[in-house]
């Protein structure tokens, strides 16, 4: 009430912040936490922890086991994962007399190269060490979500391209790219390739890089090189001669039907 002057002032405000971030299943009606009405969806509490994540001065609230506060004393977290399960950063507990007990919980985890927090949320349990029980179980089922994904095999074809002959020779993938993602993620693929040129009378020979394939995903940007599966000979001078148009760029290369 300090600072929002009323309870309609702190309704007012947490009605705000709810609309402007999307949380359409929270309702509250008091700040103390103790009210029944007060009521929100697993989903929407997961996003509330990816905001308190997100804050330094929030986050760094959740992680300690104990923390001195002036004028009261130590307080000790309700958190059972705290300092008894590895990588466990929070974040919240609850309990209601008509609804049990409850967990926010959030614990950091290697996945692949990268460190990602998983957020598990328990509601209603009837007592606190089942509350415990269903996070751990949460969090372990979330650690065998993520999958390894093959984006590119070593060898598979990316095209073909077309010789000043009329032949067509296959160009494939020079190496192979494998991500590791978690639901919700997505990798993408791009592929770049460029005209083969070979030096005057002589021969691009099978294993020229024409291009490469880019691989956008959360774990970062790949490149993989494509080349050519057979040589490639330069054209003669009479087809030189013969087609100034295509050798000076003036015209597709490509046959039209």
């Amino acid at each position: 009430y300090a600072i929002f002057g009323d309870n309609d002032g702190f309704v007012a405000a947490v009605n705000d912040w709810t609309a402007r971030h999307g949380l359409t299943s929270v309702t509250v009606v008091e700040p103390s936490g103790m009210d029944s009405r007060n009521q929100a969806s697993p989903a929407d509490l997961v996003r509330v922890a990816r905001q308190v994540l997100a804050d330094p001065v929030l986050s760094a609230i959740t992680r300690p086991q104990s923390a001195e506060i002036p004028g009261i004393g130590e307080v000790t977290s309700t958190n059972p994962l705290l300092g008894t399960d590895p990588g466990v950063v929070g974040l919240k507990t609850g309990r209601l007399f008509d609804s049990g007990f409850s967990l926010v919980a959030a614990q950091t985890a290697r996945v692949g190269e990268r460190e990602l927090v998983k957020i598990a949320v328990t509601l209603g349990r009837p007592t606190a060490a089942e509350r415990a029980g269903s996070s751990r179980d949460l969090l372990a089922r979330l650690e065998a979500t993520q999958q390894t994904v093959d984006v590119l095999a070593a060898g598979e074809t990316a095209g073909t391209l077309l010789t000043w002959a009329g032949e067509t020779v296959p160009v494939v993938t020079e190496a192979s790219s494998t991500v590791v993602l978690v639901p919700g993620e997505r990798a993408v693929r791009a592929l770049e390739v460029a005209a083969v040129t070979a030096p005057d009378g002589g021969v691009a020979a099978a294993g020229t890089r024409v291009g490469e394939w880019i691989v956008d995903a959360p774990t970062g940007e790949q490149r993989v090189g494509v080349v050519t599966t057979a040589d490639i000979s330069a054209p003669d001078l009479w087809w030189r001669l013969t087609h100034p148009a295509i050798v000076f760029g003036w015209a597709d290369p490509r046959p039209t039907d």
